[in-house]
């Protein structure tokens, strides 16, 4: 199983979470520099979509989340 992306896919997971909680994510220069390595150099961008199911009083409810991170123009990823 080695180089089938699961450290990739744990990695988006991590990233989708923290902005979901954080508002100020995108401010911190570790986030930056970090993005920057995992960020698709061909289309300089970082897209991650999430599907979750969750059972709350008796309904289930489906969340999608889609992010697409990309560079502003001066050059942080937002």
């Amino acid at each position: 199983m080695n180089g089938s992306g699961k450290s990739a896919i744990i990695a988006s997971i991590d990233i989708l979470r923290s902005i979901l909680l954080y508002s100020d994510y995108f401010t911190n220069d570790l986030v930056q520099r970090n993005l920057n390595e995992m960020i698709n150099k061909s289309s300089e961008e970082l897209f991650m979509e999430a599907d979750f199911v969750t059972d709350y009083e008796e309904k289930v409810l489906y969340f999608r989340y889609q992010i697409n991170v990309t560079k502003n123009k001066v050059g942080k990823y937002i």
